[in-house]
């Protein structure tokens, strides 16, 4: 009908490229119906949760093709990963008003280049299935980066080194990328930690919505 109308109205197509969303079943790939009572509300999910938890949970860990099972638990898995971004932003945050000034950083070594490769080498992978519509593997290996590589090995190994301003740098280096790979899964939490960079002058870009893409 899109079609049609728009080259009726238009005398052209409004799109080429049609991506079909799998049928959303409950937790255990049943089918929701009211009768069987295991309908799930995505109003009440997003009250709950928060709209970006269940933005990613739609789309992380759900193979083309495939029903995607969605359960409370996933759900609120992903609300625990938005509450994990939040905290990488606090300590960064928290590092700048200790007066920590990234100009003093000094270069990348050991940890501070093995994350910085880590990221480049993630941007080239998101960015490559973005382009090729693996949406799922976008956003668990984005979601598995920023969890474990980023905040879990490095962030808690380098606490109680004392080049602050190294570490500094090297966590804006490697997280503000990552905000931009996850916009596109959950703009909500993402935007309003850009925001709270952008008060502290981190970030040049007054929005995240209209930031470059990172480089390769």
């Amino acid at each position: 009908r899109m079609i049609m109308f728009g080259l009726y109205l238009a005398k052209d197509i409004p799109f080429s490229t049609v991506y079909l969303h799998s049928m959303v079943t409950d937790e255990k790939g049943q089918k929701m119906s009211k009768s069987k009572g295991n309908v799930i509300n995505p109003i009440d999910i997003a009250n709950e949760f928060g709209a970006d938890s269940l933005r990613i949970a739609l789309v992380a860990g759900c193979a083309p093709g495939n029903p995607i099972a969605l359960s409370k638990e996933k759900v609120k898995g992903y609300r625990n990963f938005g509450n994990k971004l939040w905290n990488v932003g606090r300590f960064i945050i928290m590092l700048k008003e200790q007066g920590i000034d990234v100009a003093q950083a000094g270069k990348p070594a050991g940890e501070d280049e093995m994350l910085l490769r880590k990221t480049s080498a993630l941007v080239v992978k998101i960015t490559k299935d973005l382009e090729k519509y693996r949406f799922s593997d976008a956003a668990l290996s984005t979601y598995d980066f920023v969890w474990n590589t980023l905040a879990n090995e490095y962030l808690e190994s380098t606490k109680n080194r004392e080049d602050k301003a190294t570490v500094m740098s090297t966590l804006l280096q490697s997280f503000v990328p990552c905000l931009k790979l996850l916009h596109p899964f959950m703009p909500f939490v993402t935007e309003a930690i850009w925001q709270a960079f952008k008060h502290e002058n981190l970030v040049q870009e007054s929005l995240l919505m209209t930031a470059p893409w990172p480089d390769k």
